[in-house]
Parts: structure tokens; C-alpha cells; sequence
């Protein structure tokens, strides 16, 4: 009879143990499912040094690209985030060519060394024909 008992008060230590750990996953489930959105459920997963280090790891993984953005994400930017647009290398060269020829020979005050001065980079033409802004149609400095 006494091992009976035993068994008994065996299967209702087990049986609490049971009922705290279904208690405690139950109020981890309702907490995961009352966060903002799913970054913040793969951020705690990721934070609980109590979970297990598999799981950490996935969450880690799966958080990275929404807290660190890939570098070709934000390389080519274009007008969405900095309103600034961007010249193709070719153009960028025969425009710096021709800032080049035109001021070659003149003094730092002369009128049309400030004109092209005071130029930025989309006061040339582009590929795509768009007007230069210097009066002239061609590439030539004098034009």
C-alpha cells in the first residue's frame, strides 16, 4: 500500500508542475499575442535568455533586416527619401568636363567664372536632352 501512496503523491507533484507550466506558457502566449506587431514578438523571443537558444537565434535572424536595413536597400535611395536626383556617371563627367573647359584661363572674378561657380549639377544638360541652363545646346564652354 505504500507504494500507492507513493505513486499517488508522485502523480500529483507531477500533475502541479504540469498545470504551472501549462499556466505560465499560457500567459507567455496572450503577452506574444498583445505585442505591437511581429517585430516586437521576435525581439522578445530574442531578448528571453530563458527561451531556447535555437529559437533566440531564428528570432535574431528574422529581426536583423527590420532593425539593421541591408546596405543595397538604402544605397539607392533616389527621390523617395532625399528629394536629390541622381546623375549618371557619363553625364556627370562630360558636365565636369565642360565646368572644367570653361573655367580654364578665366580669374576667380570674372563674371562667367562665377556663373559657373555658382552652378550645381543639375544646371547641365543630361542624357536624356533636359536644358542646360547656360544658354547654350551643346557641350562647348563658350556656348
Amino acid at each position: 500500500m505504500d507504494s500507492i501512496a507513493a505513486k499517488l503523491a508522485e502523480y500529483e507533484t507531477l500533475l502541479k508542475l504540469q498545470m504551472a507550466k501549462i499556466e505560465e506558457l499560457a500567459e507567455e502566449n496572450e503577452r506574444l499575442r498583445s505585442a505591437a506587431g511581429a517585430h516586437d514578438v521576435l525581439k522578445e523571443i530574442y531578448l528571453n535568455p530563458d527561451a531556447p537558444q535555437g529559437n533566440r537565434i531564428k528570432a535574431a535572424q528574422a529581426a536583423l533586416n527590420v532593425e539593421k536595413p541591408r546596405l543595397a536597400m538604402t544605397a539607392y535611395v533616389g527621390k523617395q527619401q532625399t528629394e536629390e536626383v541622381i546623375i549618371p556617371l557619363a553625364d556627370l563627367v562630360r558636365r565636369r568636363r565642360a565646368r572644367v573647359a570653361a573655367l580654364q584661363g578665366l580669374p576667380p572674378g570674372h563674371p562667367r567664372y562665377l556663373e559657373w561657380i555658382d552652378r550645381d549639377a543639375s544646371d547641365f544638360t543630361d542624357s536624356a536632352g533636359n536644358s542646360s541652363g547656360n544658354g547654350s545646346d551643346d557641350d562647348t564652354p563658350n556656348g
